[in-house]
């Protein structure tokens, strides 16, 4: 089954900072009665480095990780409350770039096709 409550918007920040805003309709499974997920009329969203942006998107939509797996534990402006929401729906993007298990080889081919990319001016 295909996710279409993912979606990703480069504004004028993003052009500058070479980010993206990465983000997800909210919604609850199994709390308030709700047996199966409702969705909610809120988004969970994080500003995401671009060459970062697709690796994520697919673990959200095909390997079954959630939003959280790629958020601080605290977000920025965090009270103390519960972690499941962010202010206003923000959370502060947490880098796993460094722990995706990519042998040497794999690792080095991602990083001359980044650069690639960069070098086109496309990242």
């Amino acid at each position: 089954m295909y996710n279409n409550n993912i979606y990703v918007v480069v504004d004028s920040t993003g052009l500058l900072s070479h980010t993206c805003v990465l983000g997800e309709r909210a919604v609850v499974y199994g709390d308030n009665g709700v047996e199966e997920f409702e969705p909610l009329d809120e988004f969970n969203k994080m500003r995401v480095p671009w060459e970062l942006v697709y690796v994520i998107f697919c673990n959200l939509v095909v390997a079954d990780l959630s939003f959280e797996d790629f958020t601080q534990e605290f977000y920025d402006g965090y009270d103390g409350d519960d972690r499941s929401v962010g202010k206003d729906g923000w959370w502060t993007y947490k880098d796993v770039s460094g722990g995706f298990n990519l042998s040497e080889d794999n690792r080095g081919r991602r990083e001359r096709e980044v650069q690639r990319y960069r070098d086109a001016g496309h990242i």
